[in-house]
C-alpha cells in the first residue's frame, strides 16, 4: 500500500491517492509512492514541488547521502528522470507524525482493486 497526497502552497489538498501494490516491502512502497506522487504532480502541470517523505532510506538514496540499495535503484532513477521536467523541487524527510494524512491514504491502498 502506498498513499500520495499534492497539497498547494496554502496547503490545501489537491490530488490524494492510494495504491495497493500487493505484496511488497516498506522499501519499495515508500520508493514507489516517490515515483507516483511524482508522475502525479508532473501529470497536474506543476512545475516547483516540494516532496515530503517519512522514509529517511528512501529520501537519503535519492540525495546520494548513502547507496540505494538495488531493489529500489531503477525506482530512484526514474524519479531522478522526472523531475527534470520541472522548474525546481525539493526532497526533503518528515516524520512520520507530520505525514498523517499520507500515511492515511496508504493505509486504505488495501481497498484499492487496481490503480
Amino acid at each position: 500500500m502506498a498513499g500520495v497526497l499534492i497539497r498547494n502552497h496554502e496547503g490545501h489538498l489537491l490530488h490524494a491517492k492510494a495504491f495497493n501494490l500487493g505484496h511488497s516491502s516498506v522499501l519499495i512502497a515508500e520508493a514507489t509512492a516517490l515515483q507516483q506522487g511524482i508522475k502525479l504532480a508532473l501529470h497536474s502541470g506543476l512545475r516547483n514541488i516540494i516532496i515530503e517523505g517519512d522514509n529517511l532510506l528512501v529520501i537519503n538514496a535519492f540525495n546520494n547521502i548513502c547507496s540505494t540499495q538495488w531493489k529500489i535503484a531503477n525506482i530512484i532513477a526514474d524519479c531522478k528522470l522526472m523531475l527534470t521536467h520541472f522548474a525546481s523541487y525539493q526532497i526533503r524527510h518528515v516524520f512520520r507524525e507530520a505525514n498523517r494524512a499520507a500515511d492515511l491514504i496508504a493505509n486504505v491502498g488495501h481497498l484499492v482493486v487496481s490503480s
